[in-house]
């Protein structure tokens, strides 16, 4: 992949990572959230999803009879949720 395009993939990761944090950092300011620090969960959520598109790319949710890309995230947006609900 030309050097131009890695940058760029860089670049719009880094800048919808910051996004993601700046609402876990507003969420948890206005205790919609429970406070937990945002670069941890914005990491951990990355992961998730990375993981989802992972599972679903090889074929491991279709075998097991997820087969939308989305029913499987919508589950961990819906598990993610739950967990952060203040206590």
């Amino acid at each position: 992949m030309p050097a131009e395009y890695v940058n760029a993939l860089r670049e719009a990761d880094d800048d919808t990572f910051a996004f993601v944090r700046s609402l876990f950092e507003n969420a948890s300011a206005d205790g919609s959230i429970r406070d937990l620090p945002a670069e941890k969960l914005t990491l951990v959520l990355w992961a998730a999803l990375l993981g989802c598109a992972e599972v679903y790319r090889t074929g491991i949710a279709q075998r097991r009879g997820i087969d939308q890309l989305d029913d499987l995230v919508g589950v961990l947006i819906e598990v993610l949720l739950a967990g952060l609900v203040p206590r």
